[in-house]
């Protein structure tokens, strides 16, 4: 078994609900424009969240919850990538300056 199998196996979310909620943290990332700030307003480490944003570690489903709460989006809608947030483009789901 891949590492990245055993990783991806030690989530309660599969692969690509945990993309979902990278896609997610990264929005937050780009919202906010810096890693610390993302990772304290989550109430986790920096380190995890980067680890968690880059793929070295899996998502968790708590960081799920946290980062919908966080955007103020339904987690059903996080997960199953329906949501985008206001003031994003259309085509690289990057937030649009105003």
């Amino acid at each position: 078994m891949t590492v990245a199998r055993k990783l991806q196996n030690a989530s309660d979310l599969n692969a690509e609900e945990q993309q979902r909620v990278r896609v997610g943290i990264r929005h937050l990332h780009a919202r906010v424009g810096d890693w610390a700030l993302v990772a304290k307003s989550l109430r986790f480490a920096k380190s995890t969240v980067t680890d968690m944003v880059y793929g070295r570690t899996p998502v968790s489903a708590s960081m799920a919850f946290r980062v919908a709460r966080f955007l103020g989006a339904p987690i059903d809608d996080l997960l199953a990538g329906r949501f985008t947030p206001p003031a994003t483009c259309p085509y690289c789901k990057q937030p649009v300056p105003s």
